[in-house]
């Protein structure tokens, strides 16, 4: 009978992100790859498993960058078509679960849009811009600043 020996370097190494407010949510290590910042952060760190975030303020923020890390699992996902050829983003995003996502109100959006261009989360910052740009595409520079909360 052949037995295998357990390697226990194999085990999941989970990452604690933490806010401002000291909101915590645990990732998978692996999942946090497309963040440049935090990649960065956990190989200056050696051995910690903790980052802090304290750029993140607003209540909610940083469970959305964790959903977005784990459901894209370090994976970069495919590029936005562009140019955005109507305001109905499922024509240029391939990922239903990303144009769901990024369904919400304008003021999140925004926030999501600075603190995934300060954690260096491209894919996001450019989902983001994309939504941005289907609330102002065809509206005239009146209705758009009032579609942007400017």
């Amino acid at each position: 009978m052949n037995i295998q020996s357990l390697d226990f370097d194999d085990e999941p190494t989970f990452v604690v992100l933490q806010d401002a407010n000291k909101q915590q949510v645990k990732i998978l290590r692996d999942h946090t790859t497309l963040s440049g910042f935090i990649t960065t952060v956990l190989s200056e760190c050696g051995d910690s498993n903790e980052v802090s975030l304290p750029v993140i303020e607003t209540d909610g923020i940083l469970t959305l960058i964790a959903d977005y890390l784990t459901r894209h699992k370090g994976v970069v996902p495919k590029p936005i078509k562009k140019p955005l050829v109507t305001t109905d983003l499922s024509y240029s995003v391939d990922d239903e679960w990303d144009v769901n996502f990024i369904d919400k109100e304008l003021n999140v959006i925004k926030e999501l849009a600075c603190v995934a261009n300060y954690l260096s989360i491209e894919p996001l910052v450019e989902l983001c811009c994309a939504k941005l740009a289907t609330l102002i595409k065809g509206k005239d520079a009146s209705t758009f600043k009032e579609a942007l909360d400017l």
